[in-house]
């Protein structure tokens, strides 16, 4: 009901214009046809001269009037159906500047004045930057939009655009923040982990060493001296006449040693020991910073060989 209401709406005001423009062609030839013939008469002898310039003075106003009207009616009429046209082989066989120029009164854009002729540019350019821009067709935007109109609908969507833009970049920069967080969060749960078994293989290395300690000193309670070892081992200090069995409270890892060379003669049994590992060389051999000189089970020398 609605449609059908705006198209008998949209009928009466084309049939307003074309009676409107009707009117003023009539006039228009009327008025052209008496300034044509009247003079003819004249110069033939038909009229005087008084019968000559009554007619002129009358028509001369309505043919120009006429003229005017009919020209700004066939505007009108242009526009008119470029706003309200529903035909759609209308819209689609009519170039888009011919249309542009319809809306503003003319025929094309050469034909309108300096300011109309601006604005219908302006609004022409509007209306491809929309069909570029947003894919929107121009032709139904003409039908829908003045210049106003258009320009205000061009600056809401190139707003909504950079709102989303913007949206979306906020959207990144949160999945980006996000991320970098999971990778922190990561990390230091590694870093956690690796402290915490860190921690645990040094809590049993200092236990197993508290164990070792305890074990050589109840070994050796019958030297003299074994007090003594006992403090300097808890100082991480080796020292001559300490049993050589101290060696695997300080190098728990590596005992009973590498490399060991024995000696054995009637009166003392020796030998010498290397540890603290230095890795491979690069044929492969694992090599030592420290080698130890033993008699009898007791250290009597030291030295770093690498």
């Amino acid at each position: 009901m609605e449609a059908r209401g705006k198209e008998d709406q949209n009928k009466m005001g084309q049939f307003k214009i074309q009676l409107k423009m009707a009117v003023q062609a009539l006039g228009t030839l009327f008025g052209g046809c008496t300034l044509l013939i009247f003079p003819v008469l004249y110069f033939s002898g038909e009229i005087d001269l008084e019968s000559l310039i009554l007619p002129l003075v009358f028509m001369l106003p309505l043919t120009y009037y006429s003229y005017k009207g009919l020209r700004t009616s066939y505007r009108e009429i242009l526009k008119f159906h470029v706003e309200n046209t529903s035909s759609a082989f209308y819209m689609k066989n009519i170039d888009l500047e011919i249309l542009v120029a319809n809306k503003f009164g003319g025929r094309n854009l050469d034909k309108l004045d300096d300011d109309q002729a601006q604005e219908a540019k302006l609004y022409l350019r509007m209306l491809k930057n929309m069909e570029k821009g947003y894919g929107a067709n121009p032709k139904k935007l003409l039908q829908q939009y003045d210049t106003e109109q258009l320009q205000s609908e061009w600056e809401r969507r190139e707003q909504e655009r950079e709102a989303e833009k913007r949206r979306k970049r906020e959207e990144r920069e949160a999945k980006r923040e996000e991320r970098e967080a999971e990778k922190r969060r990561k990390r230091e749960e590694r870093e956690a982990e690796k402290r915490r078994k860190r921690e645990e293989r040094e809590a049993k290395a200092k236990q197993l060493k508290q164990e070792i300690l305890e074990d050589l000193k109840e070994k050796y309670l019958h030297l003299e001296d074994i007090d003594k070892y006992v403090k300097e081992a808890l100082k991480g200090v080796y020292s001559i006449g300490m049993p050589a069995e101290f060696l695997r409270y300080f190098f728990p890892g590596e005992y009973p040693g590498a490399n060991k060379k024995e000696r054995v003669r009637k009166d003392k049994v020796s030998f010498t020991v290397q540890y603290e590992s230095l890795g491979e060389n690069i044929r492969g051999n694992i090599k030592y910073k420290k080698e130890f000189s033993v008699e009898n089970d007791l250290i009597v020398g030291w030295e770093d060989i690498n």
